[in-house]
């Protein structure tokens, strides 16, 4: 991997990992097009640079954040599922990250955003239409939908805008708590990954992975700004079929 090579991916990065389309997959497919074997680095690579949009994020939402406890302690226990499953099956998930498994979770995922939604459209939207009136037991049934993202090409945001909107949240406010939960989740796999694997790194790689998180932290500022409203209007059969000719693509150019 070159420098080149780092900054595309870390703008890829940027863009995915807060649209329900699996980031993870789309770096896989990144790296894949330039030619990258998947080994121990580029899967840090990848854990570490998806910490970068989470800055972005919670410096956008920084006034929400420091507006109480309430919020951080229902972000505490929706994260504790997800937490505990990545620490009895890190070195597992480790074991199955590959381009196929990605490929068969996005169609997984894709086939689930287009089902929600037909339920979302069947139900009349959600009861809970704002942040501060998310419930404990909504938090947890989300943080149990986030554990399945764990699998590699499972879409993070993806299962728990699934998981807030089966839950009962309105579209908008499923998608800022997932946003929010991605602020314990990512650093947490962040520090845990570096811990592992970060004095195996030498200094090109550290390098790498400095560029690639500029990039992807730049570049997911502008996606969330931009996109946080446009999400919440779009029906997420969209981001189904996209999901689903994606991984098409993805086979049929493999």
């Amino acid at each position: 991997m070159g420098i080149l090579e780092a900054i595309i991916i870390g703008i890829v990065e940027g863009i995915t990992e807060f649209l329900p389309v699996s980031s993870t997959a789309h770096i896989v497919m990144t790296m894949k097009y330039f030619g990258i074997e998947q080994n121990a680095f580029t899967i840090m690579f990848n854990i570490v640079v998806q910490a970068a949009p989470i800055i972005a994020v919670a410096l956008i939402f920084v006034d929400r954040l420091c507006n109480g406890i309430d919020i951080w302690l229902k972000l505490a226990v929706a994260f504790l599922p997800t937490g505990f499953a990545g620490l009895l099956i890190y070195d597992y998930l480790l074991s199955i990250f590959t381009s196929n498994i990605t490929v068969i979770a996005m169609v997984v995922t894709g086939l689930a955003f287009i089902i929600s939604e037909l339920w979302y459209r069947r139900k009349g939207g959600g009861t809970t239409v704002d942040l501060d009136d998310v419930s404990y037991g909504q938090a947890v049934f989300v943080g149990f939908s986030q554990v399945l993202s764990l699998i590699p090409g499972i879409s993070r945001s993806g299962t728990t805008i699934i998981g807030g909107i089966m839950a009962g949240m309105d579209r908008e406010v499923a998608i800022r708590f997932s946003f929010l939960l991605a602020l314990p989740t990512m650093s947490a796999a962040t520090g845990y990954s570096l811990l592992r694997e970060a004095s195996s790194l030498n200094t090109h790689e550290v390098i790498l992975i400095g560029v690639a998180f500029v990039a992807a932290f730049l570049s997911s500022w502008v996606v969330v700004k931009l996109l946080l409203s446009f999400i919440a209007k779009v029906t997420y059969d969209v981001f189904g079929i996209y999901l689903l000719l994606t991984a098409a693509a993805f086979v049929y150019f493999s």
